[in-house]
């Protein structure tokens, strides 16, 4: 595959209705939902949530009656949706229809945040209070039965057969990486994550979940924060790098997990981006996409590329850019077709402060 034509988001040449018109031939991947924080303090905003339709480009505001959509992800069939919505004393965890209607809420500690549906549809993992104190990763039933806590993690990863979950493991500092085996109840350490205080980037297990791909950071000469994205094998803990520089960051992977996404730093361009694809048989890499520019950030200091996502069956990618002139770290969705080789100019309309992607299955 060659790399894409569009380097920039100033490559508005693009006519963004040819564009989506070749999208939307990649069916079913036409919707996604994105969430971000509306006001101009991301600690303190309210949180929102918008249906994006790829065919279109048009984007439609959720107002569930929760009040609130943070971390939605879908049932495996798409008919369904689990989020975490507003409560009287935070968040609570709820499963609703698609569109959002009719949520009902599952767990409501008020701290619920992490939802991500299992690949089988049988488990719902999130994190939270463990009756109202100690914090933890929860795994509950879709209607809200058994409710059991793993561990002091977060940012839960599911396994492509639903049977493994990878998370931070918060017990120990630095943070770990740790797997549980739903089969044996039991969780197990398999690599350790470095010395930076918060998750970098996203786990993601290997086809046949006999691996995990992960980020490791460290600290180089003078302190300096560097990462790499490491291997790990769940047998026997063999662990090794399989991209590595300054900035590197996995993320994310393709549906069948043979490519991996990487965001590095730019190599021609300081303070500018690059996101990568890796494929993880032959170790070829090759550039997706680039804010090389004027308006390009820093990658390590600013969300100049978030939330990238992989569209389930389909040659379709989506993240949010950063959109130049935009106060409050508005960003746009670009969309790429890995087919084609194009990419979109920023669509959907700007947010502030984007959180999360979801596409449709």
């Amino acid at each position: 595959m060659a790399p894409l034509r569009t380097s920039s988001i100033t490559a508005a040449a693009i006519v963004i209705g040819t564009i989506l018109g070749g999208f939307c031939g990649h069916a079913p991947a036409q919707e996604l939902i994105r969430t971000s924080q509306s006001g101009a303090d991301e600690r303190w905003a309210e949180p929102s949530a918008f249906r994006l339709d790829i065919s279109s480009g048009a984007q439609t505001e959720l107002k569930p009656e929760t009040g609130g959509m943070t971390s939605p992800s879908w049932s495996p069939d798409g008919s369904r949706l689990v989020f975490c919505g507003g409560v009287a004393s935070g968040f609570g965890l709820f499963v609703s229809d698609a569109d959002g209607s009719d949520p009902v809420m599952i767990a409501g500690d008020g701290t619920a945040s992490q939802a991500a549906w299992s690949p089988d549809g049988e488990w719902i993992a999130f994190t939270g209070l463990w009756r109202g104190g100690e914090p933890g990763l929860f795994l509950v039933r879709p209607d809200g039965s058994d409710l059991v806590r793993i561990s002091h993690g977060m940012s839960p990863s599911w396994s492509p057969d639903g049977r493994r979950l990878a998370f931070f493991d918060a017990t120990t500092s630095p943070l770990r990486i740790a797997v549980h085996e739903l089969d044996t109840g039991r969780s197990t350490h398999v690599a350790d994550f470095g010395p930076f205080p918060l998750p970098w980037g996203e786990l993601v297990f290997a086809h046949d979940a006999t691996a995990l791909y992960y980020t490791k950071t460290v600290r180089g000469a003078g302190g300096r924060f560097s990462a790499e994205v490491r291997r790990v094998t769940m047998r026997d803990g063999g662990d090794v790098a399989v991209a590595e520089g300054s900035a590197t960051r996995l993320l994310g992977a393709s549906p069948d997990r043979h490519t991996l996404a990487l965001l590095r730093a730019d190599p021609d361009r300081e303070h500018a981006a690059v996101i990568t694809l890796l494929d993880v048989t032959t170790g070829a890499e090759r550039a997706l996409f680039s804010t090389r520019g004027p308006t390009g950030l820093s990658v390590l200091g600013s969300r100049t590329i978030a939330n990238f996502a992989w569209a389930p069956e389909s040659p379709l990618v989506a993240f949010e850019l950063s959109v130049p002139g935009k106060p409050g770290a508005r960003s746009g969705v670009v969309l790429a077709d890995l087919e084609r080789g194009l990419a979109s100019p920023p669509i959907g309309g700007t947010v502030q402060y984007a959180t999360g992607f979801a596409w449709r299955p």
